[in-house]
């Protein structure tokens, strides 16, 4: 029984379709993908989109790595999960009534480069694909806008993470707690984000909160009771903090507690320093802490012009990637290609960091620099082309040293399946020649048989049809019985001869009657002749007709008997045959196979 889709977009009904791959939704008009697999993990899916539809994206994520569990090759879970990682909900412009994507976890690396999508891509059929690829684009569009608008915003010291309303709409004990921090900050000239004060109303939250997270050192996250911490906002910002924090160990991460145990923390929170706030001088460890940990000194005014500023923006992007942090550095270079695009140093920083100083190599890395490596050349001019120019010819020899080592594999691994074919399909002739070789050897006669049964047949055939024709006195009776009707004609003739030229009817009708008896007589005369000899000669076809039907049934009998043999033999013989070619097949691949891996040795040595 199907399971019943659910819109991943809407949350509505989705109309299925004939062939099962896209759907539509009732509601919102959205083309949906219909998984592979949806009468056996259909319900996961529903729960997955409800999850996502509420911006439970940590319980979506898991949820879509459960579906993959069951099948690795499901395109829509690849996608959903990659939609959970960026945080993607889809809500209706009030324009245009179309279901839009809007980010609530952007990052910094487009979505267009996430394995996860990338694999929905490989996995999708044709019109999947280009339905992912339309929604890929769009919202890379989107997250570009984000993320110009996200390194306008100024930065951040301190992130104060909290709930700021209960269930019925009144603003909680932690927003009060928050803004009482804030404001101590504040005294001290340290940049805090605070919802309630820092977002204006009518802005577009997401670019102003992706800012403060990523250039937060500091984030506070407050709770008076352990279900405020896994509020669906509150959880969002922290474990986009965590995850911020793995490629920057200079973030810190403090817990503010209340009215619980520090043992009642989530488990990703439970594993850091946390603060109670029920402790007197609470206020002024957690100030003393921040300011040890934040910098405050006076920055220092960058020079003006274009040039200048490319050089900082490079030594930024060099500096994050010294740091670990490659994808600051990525953005950075990528931000530089888009600004100065006639500048090299944005197409060849992006490509250097991605390939981690030309050192790196896979297929995928490959075609993400290659174009941003072109692009270099062909702006770079005098000695940094030629150093650019010597550096990518390096790399391309790195590509091809790789890529025979990869084709070698390969084809090792190509031989080595070919050995286990040939060794299956020896042992199957060999399987046959101990039980079923001597049986070749009894086709010929059973050939032979078979045509000499066969023409027996056909003579057999033609005997039995020679008896079946009319015989002298089966025609003898016919003639007998065709004179007897002439003259009853010739009788009802003369009568109305009679009527119509007035002769005398007692002459006209006696010579009738008298060429009648004649006739009459002779008829009947041919007809019991006929008769006599019909009955002794039907009694001599009668048995010549059987003594040939009966050996027609035997010979018919042996050659069905012959026929089932050859139905036994043949089928075994050609298989066996076809096993024989495949074997001669392999064994030719396997030593042109062979002659290729050996000469490819030479040239290497």
């Amino acid at each position: 029984m199907l399971v019943a889709m659910k819109c991943p977009i809407c949350g509505g009904e989705v109309k299925l379709n004939s062939d099962m791959k896209m759907g539509e939704c009732e509601y919102c008009g959205s083309p949906v993908v219909i998984p592979q697999n949806m009468e056996k993990i259909g319900n996961l899916y529903n729960l997955a989109t409800f999850y996502r539809q509420n911006n439970e994206f940590d319980r979506s994520i898991e949820t879509y790595k459960d579906i993959l569990k069951e099948d690795s090759e499901e395109a829509e879970a690849y996608f959903g999960l990659a939609m959970s990682k960026y945080g993607i909900e889809f809500v209706e412009d009030p324009k245009s009534h179309k279901r839009i994507p809007t980010f609530h976890r952007t990052k910094e690396k487009s979505i267009l480069t996430d394995p996860d999508y990338i694999k929905a891509i490989e996995y999708a059929d044709l019109n999947c694909r280009s339905y992912y690829q339309e929604q890929g684009q769009k919202i890379a569009e989107i997250q570009n806008k984000i993320l110009i608008r996200a390194n306008a915003e100024e930065a951040f010291d301190v992130f104060i993470c909290y709930k700021e309303s209960d269930d019925y709409g009144n603003r909680t004990e932690e927003s009060v707690i928050g803004q009482e921090l804030y404001y101590e900050f504040d005294k001290l000239g340290i940049k805090t984000f605070f919802a309630r004060l820092t977002l204006k109303p009518g802005e577009e939250y997401e670019p102003v909160i992706f800012s403060a997270l990523r250039t937060a050192k500091v984030m506070l996250v407050v709770g008076c009771n352990p279900q405020n911490y896994n509020s669906v906002w509150v959880k969002n910002e922290w474990s986009r903090f965590l995850e911020l924090r793995e490629n920057d160990h200079g973030k810190v991460i403090i817990p503010c507690y209340k009215n619980c145990s520090p043992y009642e923390l989530p488990r990703e929170l439970a594993a850091f320093q946390a603060l109670d706030m029920n402790k007197i001088g609470f206020l002024q460890d957690v100030v003393s802490g921040i300011k040890k940990i934040v910098n405050l000194e006076p920055k220092t005014e960058s020079k003006s012009g274009p040039e200048s500023q490319i050089d900082r923006l490079c030594k930024n992007a060099r500096t994050f990637y010294d740091l670990g942090q490659k994808e600051k550095a990525e953005q950075i270079y990528m931000e530089l290609t888009d600004s100065y695009p006639d500048d090299y140093r944005g197409w060849w920083g992006f490509a250097s960091v991605r390939t981690n100083q030309f050192q790196t190599y896979t297929r995928e890395i490959f075609a993400a620099v290659k174009g941003n490596a072109e692009n270099a050349l062909k702006v770079a001019k005098g000695p940094e082309k030629e150093e650019i120019q010597r550096i990518w010819n390096q790399y391309l020899n790195l590509k091809n040293e790789k890529e025979s080592a990869r084709k070698r594999q390969e084809d090792e691994a190509l031989f080595q399946q070919y050995e286990q074919q040939l060794q299956q399909l020896k042992k199957k002739r060999e399987s046959y020649e101990q039980s079923y070789k001597a049986e070749e050897g009894k086709l010929s006669g059973l050939y032979r048989e078979q045509k000499e049964r066969q023409e027996m047949l056909q003579n057999l055939q033609r005997d039995m049809n020679n008896y079946s024709k009319p015989t002298i006195a089966d025609k003898l009776t016919k003639a007998g019985i065709i004179i007897g009707i002439g003259v009853a004609a010739l009788m009802f003739i003369g009568l109305l001869l009679s009527n119509i030229t007035h002769l005398d009817a007692w002459i006209l009708i006696s010579g009738i009657v008298g060429s009648g008896l004649i006739g009459a007589f002779v008829g009947g005369i041919l007809w019991v002749i006929g008769f006599v000899l019909g009955g002794t000669m039907d009694a001599k076809d009668r048995m010549v007709q059987k003594n040939l039907s009966g050996k027609y049934n035997k010979i018919n009998a042996e050659l069905q008997q012959i026929n089932q043999e050859i139905g036994k033999i043949e089928p075994r013989k050609k298989e066996n045959d076809a096993t024989c070619a495949s074997i001669d097949h392999l064994e030719r691949e396997m030593e042109a196979l062979r002659h290729k891996l050996y000469s490819n040795t030479n040239k290497v040595q």
